[in-house]
């Protein structure tokens, strides 16, 4: 892994530069935001010290971008809201307060060293302190356990660094207590080792699987969202909360496909997170695969996959559009312009259908990644020729979709150039039949592009009347 590197002894940093794998350079430096250095400053004007501490001293160091910064000081919460104009009161009791500078806020927290942990996620109490080495000894891991200013330079009394350059998770301290303090933390492992491509260290790991039931004591909210992040960045992750143990307590149905198998030999466990992990799109897709195997493969349904990413807190926009994609379920698609547009007007827009495109060629994918599992030749053969196929005709359906539009060719009602307003105009009254006339209209259109214009419409409109004898 090619990081900046300070030479490292365990809690200390030198001045002087070591060559570090195959990195040499000369200096390193956090370029902290203006924002972020003018709090630090305001702090050391007041007779205090502030610095930037967390994840975003750890992207910098690895050449991301932080989603944010956070402060940590030894001025106490009423001393941060008198220094700056305008703060709010985030979490004054843990000695949280968001100051705000040019509308952007910065979570700044009082150096502290917390007590129990009973609820499993915040401490019953805390003791403010003056020194730095306490507010990072009481963190989740040591590659977020580091803290940065100008003056003083990078604080690790941890071996952030060394964790880091070695591409490992690792609790600060006894990983039991840290876990106990909150057990979502056995999660951001997983979801930090997804997002860095980290290894998760031994005594970490272990404390996990044994301590995984207390992941049932979070609300499914927070475990939403780091599941997100996790499937997000690499749902292959997904075999490690199952070798953990937590998968049980987050999507059971997953966990019960271990050891099942179809009647080709294909492990559907590790089908639906390949897919999840093969497949493109956002988090309903994501979700639309690991989902499919059990829905589809299986025929099971205990609990409809509605039911499932409610209870996991998921927003009804994406359980609306993982259902949709699952309800379809396995139809046959052909490279047929026709065909296609009847998809299309099923779903309504290109982009939905192109989200279960996603799903269906995450399938073809998953199923020749684990076709060499297989232990008959003969139907090795049938798979590979089959899925190679198909994403062959979903590769050729993409680019007439894409020529459909570009084309602007009507595959659904409300695109046709005439509307029920003129069918009532024929002295058809309103009602169901309105919309009967126009599907069939809609029919021919489909088939015959070009038809689509106005007065051609109102003659089959004219005609179908007549034919049907509306009135």
């Amino acid at each position: 892994m090619d990081i900046p590197f300070l030479k490292y002894r365990k809690g200390v940093f030198l001045n002087t530069m070591e060559k570090v794998n195959i990195l040499d350079i000369s200096d390193i430096k956090i370029d902290i935001p203006k924002d972020v250095e003018y709090i630090i400053e305001e702090f050391e004007k007041n007779g205090f010290e502030a610095f930037a501490v967390g994840g975003c001293i750890r992207d910098s160091i690895l050449g991301r971008i932080p989603n944010d910064w956070d402060i940590t000081t030894d001025a106490p919460p009423d001393k941060i809201a008198s220094i700056f104009e305008k703060t709010v009161d985030t979490g004054i009791e843990h000695g949280t307060v968001t100051v705000i500078i040019d509308r952007k806020c910065y979570e700044v927290t009082t150096y502290r060293i917390d007590g129990e942990y009973s609820d499993g996620r915040h401490p019953d109490s805390v003791e403010f302190s003056k020194n730095i080495e306490d507010d990072l000894k009481r963190r989740d891991f040591t590659i977020n356990a580091m803290a940065y200013n100008y003056k003083r330079g990078l604080v690790d009394i941890s071996g952030g660094i060394e964790d880091l350059n070695k591409g490992i998770i690792r609790c600060v301290g006894n990983p039991y207590k840290r876990f106990e303090e909150d057990a979502l933390r056995m999660m951001r492992a997983i979801r930090f080792s997804a997002q860095l491509g980290f290894e998760i260290e031994t005594d970490t790991k272990d404390a996990i699987k044994k301590l995984s039931s207390s992941i049932e004591c979070i609300s499914k909210e927070r475990i939403n969202t780091e599941f997100v992040k996790l499937i997000m960045s690499d749902a292959s992750q997904i075999y490690t909360l199952g070798e953990c143990n937590l998968l049980t307590y987050i999507i059971e149905e997953i966990e019960k496909l271990k050891g099942v198998k179809d009647f080709r030999g294909l492990d559907l466990y590790r089908k639906s997170v390949e897919m999840c992990r093969l497949c493109e799109g956002g988090a309903a897709e994501k979700m639309a695969a690991l989902m499919w195997t059990y829905y589809i493969c299986t025929n099971n349904k205990e609990r409809k996959i509605e039911d499932i990413m409610k209870a996991l807190r998921f927003d009804n926009k994406t359980v609306e559009k993982s259902s949709y994609i699952i309800n379809y379920g396995a139809r046959n698609i052909y490279i047929d312009r026709v065909d296609i547009k009847k998809h299309l007007n099923r779903f309504g827009n290109a982009d939905k259908f192109n989200e279960y495109l996603y799903v269906r060629e995450a399938e073809m994918k998953a199923e020749l990644e684990l076709i060499k599992d297989v232990q008959f030749s003969h139907v090795t053969e049938i798979i590979d020729a089959f899925d190679n196929e198909g994403l062959y005709v979903i590769s050729e359906i993409r680019k007439i979709i894409d020529d459909i539009k570009e084309k602007g060719e009507c595959f659904k009602v409300s695109e046709l150039e005439i509307t029920g307003k003129d069918i009532i105009k024929m002295g058809i009254k309103p009602g169901k039949q309105i919309g009967m006339i126009l599907e069939e209209i809609l029919k021919k259109v489909i088939k015959n592009p070009e038809m689509n214009r106005k007065d051609t419409l109102l003659k089959e409109a004219e005609n179908f009347v007549k034919f049907q004898k509306y009135v």
